[in-house]
């Protein structure tokens, strides 16, 4: 089988709106059942999951996305105040992944599909960005082989979980936000046998509109242009439009890149199953 790498938006595994670190509990213990789900069916898997409130609203709060450049024009006592709201943001992207490794763990179990003496042992790992990749954007530095290890065959495999983080970068900078948009585009590109790259988002697909009249666009290139909405006062990493442009890289090397509403996360599976879902496929230039 394949390798599927699925990415969890921040926006549907978590609240933005409120201002505060908030799980959207339902929809991380729905979509985890369906990525196992795949695992059971012998897909290498891999998650990559978002910040959302857990990391978006104090990093925009402090600007955290520029680094260090501008702390020197906001005085000393903001220079110890945004480096308390890095230690902060770090920290509460720890939590959310040991959330989402906890959740998996658990349903692995409920499954039994982490017992050494199964017929097929499932485990998590987690692997923390700023602890192997340094700097931001696509070309970030960073070893990602560590992504295949474990998978030895039908009777032992590992579902490989990671997230965008606040890494550190080279000076001047010193920080910076990593998205984790642009570390599915790493690993879809250079990993062997990826046949699947499935985005889990807060909305059914691509729009052709972003508001109540917007109709799906079941398929999409760079070349459709996007009529997207970027909340610029809390995401800190581009939103749809970055995403669509990763997507678009993606799918000129993966043959299945989807957009999918994450609140239905069984098309997840139908995509992987069947090759097609409600959604929007985005297809090649």
């Amino acid at each position: 089988m394949g390798r599927v790498l699925v990415k969890f938006g921040g926006g549907v595994i978590t609240t933005k709106s409120t201002g505060e670190p908030d799980v959207k509990w339902d929809v991380i213990q729905s979509l985890i059942k369906s990525t196992i789900d795949l695992v059971k069916q012998g897909h290498h898997l891999i998650v990559v999951h978002g910040a959302g409130s857990f990391g978006h609203v104090l990093a925009k709060r402090w600007d955290l996305s520029s680094g260090k450049e501008t702390v020197e024009y906001r005085g000393e006592s903001d220079s110890e105040q945004r480096m308390k709201a890095v230690s902060e943001v770090r920290k509460n992207m720890d939590l959310l992944c040991q959330i989402i490794v906890e959740e998996f763990d658990k349903c692995l179990q409920e499954e039994g599909l982490n017992l050494v003496d199964s017929s097929h042992c499932v485990h998590v790992v987690k692997h923390t960005p700023r602890e192997f990749m340094r700097n931001t954007g696509h070309d970030f530095d960073g070893e990602i082989s560590r992504f295949i290890a474990g998978n030895d065959g039908p009777y032992h495999d590992l579902v490989h979980i990671t997230h965008g983080d606040l890494v550190d970068c080279d000076e001047p900078k010193g920080f910076g936000i990593l998205s984790g948009d642009h570390i599915m585009y790493r690993l879809a590109t250079e990993l062997p046998d990826v046949t699947h790259c499935i985005f889990a988002m807060d909305e059914t697909g691509i729009l052709t509109s972003p508001n109540e009249k917007g109709m799906l666009m079941p398929r999409w290139n760079r070349q459709m242009g996007l009529n997207g909405a970027h909340d610029a006062e809390i995401d800190v990493t581009g939103g749809i439009f970055l995403k669509a442009d990763v997507a678009a890289d993606i799918a000129e090397k993966v043959e299945h890149v989807w957009f999918i509403d994450g609140k239905i996360p069984n098309r997840i599976v139908d995509i992987v199953v069947n090759g097609d879902t409600i959604g929007t496929r985005i297809i090649p230039s």
